[in-house]
């Protein structure tokens, strides 16, 4: 297992927060304005793009308890899949992180599925579509990008 010092852990954190998030959320809003099309509710890519950016907002807790483990971890040599301590692998399923299933349950994590929530909720209130049909709309993209992983596991 591959193990990294805090300041590269943080340093490579800050890489994917500042460059790695606006890239996927420009991607997400894609993906809203193509379902908007669709669906003919005229939204446009920017407030999509806002949408994504503030249904977001409790991935932060996530992030800023990854800083916190960081922050006072007594051992420099962290493993990157064992940074997120709200990851279901972390809190119930204690796999190796770093292989197999354990590394899929590693990338998710509690804060995430408040954030599915947030977005469901939210996309079911802006285009006055059922909670289900909401949900349907949101998570398609993560449900095929988990089933994706988990065969090619």
């Amino acid at each position: 297992m591959v193990k990294i010092s805090t300041k590269y852990a943080v340093a490579l954190s800050v890489v994917t927060i500042l460059i790695m998030i606006p890239i996927m959320y420009v991607v997400q809003s894609v993906y809203f304005v193509i379902m908007s099309n669709i669906y003919g509710d005229g939204i446009e890519f920017k407030q999509w793009y806002s949408f994504i950016s503030w249904s977001s907002l409790p991935n932060l807790v996530a992030i800023l308890a990854s800083f916190a483990y960081l922050a006072t971890s007594s051992n420099a040599q962290i493993a990157p899949d064992s940074i997120n301590q709200l990851s279901l692998n972390e809190l119930i399923f204690g796999l190796e992180p770093s292989k197999g299933i354990g590394k899929l349950l590693s990338t998710l994590h509690l804060a995430q599925f408040w954030s599915f929530a947030v977005m469901t909720i939210g996309y079911s209130q802006w285009t006055k579509k059922p909670v289900v049909k909401s949900a349907s709309i949101v998570l398609t993209p993560y449900v095929i990008f988990y089933i994706a992983w988990f065969l090619f596991i």
